[in-house]
C-alpha cells in the first residue's frame, strides 16, 4: 500500500526553516572573546558596567586599568581616560587583537612629548602591548573603556525591555522584517535612493505580512502556556553536543538571541541616535566614575563618525573632551571607487528589515563556517585574503588575524546603520536617516527631507583624522570632503607609503600598525594633554 505524500504548505515551511536555523547555530556555537576577559587574561584590571543612554537604552562599557598604577583602581592622575568605539560589523573586542604575550609594563617614566616617534617606537616598539594602541594606552597610565555600541553584544535593550518573552518576539516577526510602519508609510517601499516612493509590489493574492502575521499567531495559539511552546521550539537545542561529549548549545541562549532579534521597537535607530545620545551619556558616565574633566574618543569607521556627527548635533561637547582620533571616519562616503558606494545599491531590498543583519542566532553559525572553511587548505585561506582585500583593501598579507578576528568580524549589525551608511554613500552627503517618505521625515525632523549635519558648527579644535590611500570602506576623497566643511583647525595623517597595503582594519592587526598608527595617536593624545596642562 501506498502513502501519498502531502505538499508541505506555507506554516510547515516555517517552522522547518526556524528548526534549521536554530540547528546550524547549535551545530556551530563557538565562545566568542569578551572584552573583559581578553583584559584580565593579560593581567589587566577589568569592570563591566551598564548604564541608560538619554533615551532610555541599556548600554554596556569596559574599563580597563593597569595594576602597576594606583594598585588598579585607577589610572594615573595626569592621564585623561580613553573611550574606544569600534565600526560596524566588528565586535568591541576586536580592538583588542593582538593581544598574545601583552602584560602589564610601566611605561610612565617615558615623556611622550620630548620623545619623537622614530625614538618611542625604538624604546617600546619591541613590547607586545606596543601593537595595540589599547594596550599600550594602559601601560603608559591611561584608563581604556571600551564601549559596547548599541546594537552590539551587551547593549540591545531599552529599560522596558526587561521582562520581554518569546511571545512578544514572535509576534514581532512580521514587523521586523516587512518593518514599513517603522520607515514610512505601509503602502510604499522603495525609493529610498531617489527620494520618489514606488508602490509595493507582491503576487497577486498575496500579502506576505499578513500571512507571516497569522502563521505566527498560530504558533502563538498552539499552546495555551508559553513556556509549553518555548520548550518545544528550543529545548531540543541543548541535546546537540560534539563529538567529545561538549555542549555546544544551550535552549536559553537561542531563545534569547531570537527575543533580541525580532524586537523593530529597539532597533529602529541609526548613527543619528548614537551621536545624539549614546555619546554623551558615556561620557558623563566616564567622567562620574573617574573623577576627570575631559575625556580623549578613539573611533574606528562608524566609531569615527558617531565622534564627529556627535561633536555636529552638540558643539559644547568639545568642552569635555580632549582629543579625537578618527581612524578611517566612515561620513562624507561616495566618491565612487568605495565598496560602500557599491554596496548602497542594495539599500532598497533591505529598507523594510528592521532588526540585525543577519539574525543574532546566525552570527556565530556563519563565522564558524568562515573560520574553518578560510582554514582549511592553503588555497581557502588564498580566498579568504582576496575576500578580505575585496572588502577592506590591499592588506590581508600585511596583517595579523588572531583568534579575536575571527569572532569579532562580520557580526551582526543594525540594519538601519548600515542603510544609513547606504544613504550617505549614494548622496554624498552626511544627512540624518532618511525615513523614505516626506510624512515620516515632516513626523521626525519638521521638515519633508533629511536635514544634514553642518561639520561648521563643530567647535573642537583637537580632531585627528587617518585615512589610507589603500583603504577601500573610506577613501582620501572621504576625508577631504569632511575636511573642506570643517571651520577649525585639524590633523591630518594620511598613509600613502608605497607597498605598505594599510587597508580599513590595519589600525587594529596591520604587523606594522605600531609605527603607522599607535604610536602616532599616543602622540596625538599626549599633544592635547600637554596643551591642556598650560591652560
Amino acid at each position: 500500500m501506498s502513502t501519498k505524500l502531502r505538499p508541505l504548505g506555507p506554516r510547515s515551511i516555517l517552522i522547518i526553516l526556524l528548526g534549521q536555523f536554530a540547528s546550524i547555530a547549535a551545530a556551530t556555537q563557538q565562545k566568542p572573546h569578551e572584552t573583559a576577559k581578553v583584559l584580565t587574561d593579560c593581567g589587566f584590571i577589568a569592570r563591566e558596567y551598564e548604564y541608560v543612554s538619554q533615551d532610555s537604552v541599556m548600554l554596556s562599557i569596559v574599563r580597563g586599568t593597569n595594576p602597576l598604577f594606583n594598585g588598579g583602581e585607577h589610572g594615573l592622575d595626569n592621564k585623561q581616560p580613553i573611550i574606544f568605539l569600534q565600526g560596524t560589523t566588528l565586535g568591541s573586542s576586536l580592538a583588542l587583537e593582538n593581544s598574545q604575550n601583552v602584560k602589564p609594563r610601566d611605561f610612565s617614566h617615558l615623556d611622550v612629548n620630548d620623545h619623537s616617534r622614530a625614538q618611542l617606537i625604538q624604546e617600546i616598539g619591541s613590547d607586545p602591548s606596543a601593537r595595540n594602541f589599547l594596550f599600550l594606552a594602559l601601560n603608559f597610565g591611561h584608563e581604556v573603556w571600551i564601549l559596547n555600541r548599541r546594537g552590539f553584544s551587551g547593549s540591545r535593550r531599552r529599560l522596558k525591555d526587561k521582562n520581554r518573552t518569546l511571545a512578544d518576539a514572535m509576534r514581532a516577526v512580521p514587523d521586523t522584517i516587512f518593518g514599513f510602519k517603522y520607515i514610512g508609510d505601509p503602502a510604499l517601499t522603495g525609493g529610498l535612493i531617489s527620494g520618489r516612493p514606488r508602490a509595493k509590489r507582491s503576487l497577486p493574492g498575496f500579502d506576505a505580512n499578513a500571512w507571516l502575521t497569522d502563521e505566527m499567531t498560530r504558533l502563538l495559539n498552539q499552546s495555551s502556556k508559553i513556556q509549553d511552546k518555548a520548550r518545544a521550539l528550543f529545548a531540543p537545542l541543548s541535546l546537540v553536543k560534539m563529538p567529545e561529549g561538549m555542549l555546544l548549545f544551550t535552549d536559553e541562549q537561542f531563545q534569547q538571541e531570537f527575543i533580541e532579534t525580532f524586537n523593530p521597537d529597539f532597533w529602529n535607530f541609526s548613527l543619528d541616535e548614537q551621536a545624539k545620545y549614546d555619546l554623551p551619556a558615556t561620557i558623563d558616565f566616564v567622567l562620574e566614575k573617574t573623577g576627570k574633566k575631559k575625556v580623549h574618543l578613539v573611533g574606528l569607521s562608524c566609531g569615527g563618525a558617531i565622534i564627529l556627527l556627535a561633536h555636529a548635533e552638540n558643539p559644547k561637547l568639545a568642552e569635555k573632551v580632549g582629543a579625537s582620533v578618527l581612524w578611517a571616519p566612515s561620513v562624507n562616503l561616495g566618491s565612487g571607487s568605495d565598496i560602500v558606494f557599491q554596496l548602497s545599491y542594495i539599500v532598497p531590498f533591505t529598507q523594510g528589515i528592521v532588526g540585525p543583519l543577519p539574525a543574532l542566532f546566525l552570527n556565530r553559525p556563519l563565522q564558524t563556517i568562515f573560520q574553518r572553511y578560510c582554514k582549511s587548505s592553503p588555497q581557502a585561506l588564498r580566498t579568504c585574503n582576496l575576500m578580505y582585500d575585496s572588502a577592506y583593501g590591499r592588506g590581508a598579507s600585511q596583517s595579523t588575524l588572531g583568534p579575536i578576528w575571527w569572532t569579532n568580524t562580520f557580526v551582526s549589525s543594525p540594519s538601519n546603520e548600515l542603510k544609513h551608511l547606504g544613504q550617505m554613500a549614494h548622496t554624498n552627503l552626511t544627512c540624518k536617516f532618511n525615513y523614505n517618505t516626506p510624512k515620516k521625515n515632516l513626523e521626525v525632523y519638521g521638515q519633508p527631507s533629511a536635514p544634514c549635519y553642518n561639520f561648521s558648527r563643530i567647535e573642537t579644535p583637537n580632531l585627528f583624522f587617518y585615512v589610507s590611500d589603500d583603504d577601500r570602506l573610506v577613501s582620501v576623497e572621504d576625508i577631504d570632503a569632511t575636511l573642506e566643511q570643517l571651520s577649525v583647525s585639524y590633523h591630518l595623517e594620511h598613509i600613502s607609503e608605497e607597498g605598505l597595503h594599510f587597508s580599513h582594519l590595519g589600525y587594529i592587526v596591520h604587523k606594522q600598525n605600531t609605527r603607522v598608527a599607535v604610536v602616532p595617536t599616543l602622540k596625538n593624545i599626549a599633544s592635547v594633554e600637554a596643551k591642556d596642562a598650560l591652560n
